[in-house]
């Protein structure tokens, strides 16, 4: 098959998740051209990329440059993974009717986050034109078809790998001496954006419970804190260590091998790709039951009850109280994101997708 990734940003996480899915589909055999934005950049970049999209406004002659470039190439599938904008889902269906390749959509996110009274319309108009939409959870797949009038066939879900895409050669002693951390210390790891919807003050009220039992216990808290108040929150916990800003992705890299565990105490439903990036590093994970599709419990993790300080204690101290325990779950992780999880993984799963449009189930 020849495939067209379309990806208009050209940087952040969606960059590197449509690059690591194109690199992995042109290593299943697959022709793979990667449309990107203009400000695109990869450290390593070997498939054929066309920076065809600006950062602001995109205007008729770049929707122009991208007919012909589909004309030109003939894929047999179209595969967007992001759209910025109202006039962008326009010209997309627009083209989808000049051309003969099918258009799939991977919603990473069902609407936007900040969605504004209008999107509701324009996501609903895009959805029910295009040829596929993928979902990364039986929820966002149910939100999809009960809030767009969707068929359930008309969607499907594929997994999301680790978007860091890779796995460093530390070892968690090397990883803890590069940050300057005990080897004897049990580190449990909260990662990423640091807010309440992210349950970062029940995550710290359980420490304070394990802490009780496992004085050794500490808190690495890594990531993006906007509100003042819940940076003073953690900043003066004293089982805490805090990096409270945006960290690259070899920082990152140190801080999965330095930990034991990673908490995703979440109050709402929201499928991470924090947790494949865990299982990549083998790394167990304690997550709220709306994870349920990702985490089994007592496999590579266990699933706690949301907004529960208690019960997620409970879990964290069930995941490191026992060294035995500990690598039971951290060989689970490993076996499920080297496979389902994997880059490789997600691209075989994008790839029945393909077929099935192409050439039915």
């Amino acid at each position: 098959m020849k495939i067209l990734t379309v990806e208009p940003s050209g940087k952040g996480k969606l960059s590197q998740y449509a690059y690591n899915l194109s690199r992995s589909l042109a290593k299943a055999g697959h022709a793979v051209i990667l449309v990107s934005g203009r400000g695109y950049k990869q450290k390593e970049n070997s498939i054929p990329t066309v920076a065809l999209f600006p950062d602001k406004r995109i205007g008729p002659a770049t929707y122009f440059r991208f007919l012909r470039l589909i004309q030109r190439e003939r894929p047999d599938i179209i595969h967007i993974q992001w759209v910025p904008s109202a006039p962008f889902i326009l010209m997309m269906i627009i083209i989808k009717r000049l051309v003969s390749a099918p258009m799939i959509y991977t919603a990473h996110n069902v609407m936007p986050h900040e969605a504004k009274f209008y999107h509701h319309f324009w996501y609903s108009f895009f959805y029910r034109r295009l040829d596929r939409v993928l979902a990364h959870s039986e929820v966002d797949k149910e939100e999809i078809v009960t809030s767009f009038g969707l068929k359930p066939e008309a969607v499907n879900v594929v997994p999301v790998a680790s978007p860091i895409g890779w796995k460093t050669s530390l070892t968690k002693k090397e990883a803890r001496e590069e940050l300057g951390l005990r080897p004897e210390d049990k580190l449990i790891l909260f990662f990423g954006y640091v807010s309440a919807a992210k349950g970062i003050d029940e995550c710290l009220a359980a420490m304070d419970i394990v802490r009780q039992e496992l004085g050794s216990a500490k808190l690495l808290v890594v990531g993006k804190a906007f509100d003042k108040e819940i940076s003073d929150k953690v900043n003066s916990n004293p089982g805490v260590i805090a990096d409270l800003e945006y960290v690259s992705n070899e920082k990152a890299a140190i801080y999965f091998c330095a930990c034991d565990i990673v908490v995703l105490p979440y109050r709402k439903a929201n499928q991470s790709p924090i947790i494949p990036m865990a299982y990549s590093f083998g790394r167990p994970v304690i997550a709220t039951n709306h994870q349920i599709e990702t985490v089994i419990s007592g496999q590579t993790g266990y699933l706690v009850n949301p907004g529960d300080c208690d019960d997620l204690a409970r879990g964290i101290l069930e995941a490191i109280k026992n060294d035995f325990d500990l690598k039971s779950l951290s060989d689970g992780a490993v076996a499920l994101g080297s496979k389902k999880y994997s880059n490789e993984g997600v691209a075989k799963a994008n790839i029945a997708v393909y077929q099935e449009v192409l050439f039915g189930a």
